[in-house]
């Protein structure tokens, strides 16, 4: 009992320390003159706290004015230098990851005949009520694949859309989910064309739990997680590669012959054909990065949209609802929405992560889906 309740605090304290990190790593991304205020209005709190506890401890009398300036000015000469530094440092970390982001995202990989690529054209013909007319360029096509760039400006929103031929290709996941990789990482390690992220967990760290982000995940056949509920939605896949659709109210417990692979997600996006957005999702009307696994009637096409967030001179993000708008016409008949936020990337063989995360780089997680084309 005791040992369960040290474990307990322990998960307690590394959830803390993980949303305390990430809070100050969103900071970063701010501007410089708002991180400036931000930061000092944190290390003005600290000094703050020891100020009165020195004063509560030590000197129960007032302190004189010239004490109390000296102690203010103490703060000055030491706090607003480290607050600087603490700038600078991040934001160096940023610009080096966004560079290594970049390095595989010059140039358009296309493998097919120019005649045959319609995504382009499609998605351009697309107007989102909230986003207007998009602009569109083909970043990657080779047989069975299409991947195109998705550009809306006043507001300024990026996405990145893949449409997939399952009949090209065989599903990866991986049956080690205890521990977070990079989505690049599982990508390379299974040869996957295409990857993009799976469940994080509760927080961004390392050891954080899964704890409600949890579902049906099954790989080759081999029932890894059992713990479907009325709340995740789940795309399985046959033997054959066809793809189906759990949406979230239904509870799975037992694999049934068609569900040779499986992986969960967060809410419905579109259910048979219809936007279906889950009113339990408290992001689903903030524009934000997001994740999103589609399929077609017949269950041989995928959708894979990622969109990019946070960052309002680049992308402010899509709402749930405006991610249907962009899909439905498309074909989707079933979508689900996955870990969102700064966990949203895709990767694409030889390219590396092509989109900008929200959090400056990739950010681990327990789960991944990838593609290998069938040889």
């Amino acid at each position: 009992m005791l040992e369960l309740s040290l474990r307990s605090m322990g998960d307690s304290i590394n959830v803390l320390l993980d949303d305390l990190s990430a809070f100050f790593w969103r900071i970063s991304q701010f501007p410089i003159a708002f991180q400036l205020l931000c930061w000092l209005f944190f290390a003005g709190g600290i000094y703050w706290s020891f100020y009165a506890l020195f004063r509560l401890f030590f000197r129960k009398r007032e302190m004189q004015p010239r004490t109390t300036t000296l102690w203010w000015l103490g703060f000055a000469l030491v706090g607003i230098p480290i607050v600087f530094a603490v700038i600078l440092d991040a934001r160096q970390k940023l610009f080096q990851e966004e560079a290594l982001l970049s390095e595989g995202s010059q140039s358009a990989v296309i493998e097919v005949p120019q005649d045959s690529l319609v995504l382009d054209s499609l998605t351009s013909q697309i107007a989102i009520t909230t986003l207007g007319e998009a602009k569109s360029s083909v970043i990657y096509a080779k047989p069975g694949i299409e991947v195109v760039a998705i550009r809306y400006v006043n507001p300024n929103a990026a996405a990145y859309l893949a449409t997939i031929d399952l009949n090209y290709f065989e599903v990866e996941l991986d049956t080690a989910i205890a521990v977070k990789e990079l989505t690049s990482s599982f990508a390379k390690r299974f040869n996957c064309e295409i990857a993009v992220n799976g469940e994080a967990g509760t927080t961004p760290g390392l050891d954080a739990p899964l704890g409600q982000w949890t579902g049906l995940y099954a790989v080759q056949g081999m029932l890894v997680k059992n713990e479907d509920g009325d709340k995740r939605p789940f795309m399985y896949f046959n033997t054959a590669g066809k793809a189906f659709y759990s949406r979230d109210r239904e509870v799975v417990k037992r694999l049934t012959g068609d569900m040779y692979n499986a992986i969960w997600g967060r809410y419905d996006l579109i259910v048979d054909g219809a936007e279906a957005i889950d009113p339990r999702d408290g992001t689903k009307d903030n524009p934000y990065p997001r994740t999103v696994m589609g399929v077609n009637q017949t269950g041989d096409k995928m959708y894979l949209l990622i969109v990019d967030g946070r960052k309002p001179a680049y992308s402010r993000g899509f709402t749930m609802s405006e991610c249907a708008q962009l899909l439905l016409p498309l074909g989707c008949y079933q979508a689900m929405a996955c870990d969102q936020g700064g966990s949203s990337c895709m990767y694409l063989q030889n390219r590396g992560i092509v989109n900008r995360p929200a959090d400056g780089g990739e950010r681990p997680v327990y789960t991944h889906f990838g593609l290998r084309r069938i040889n």
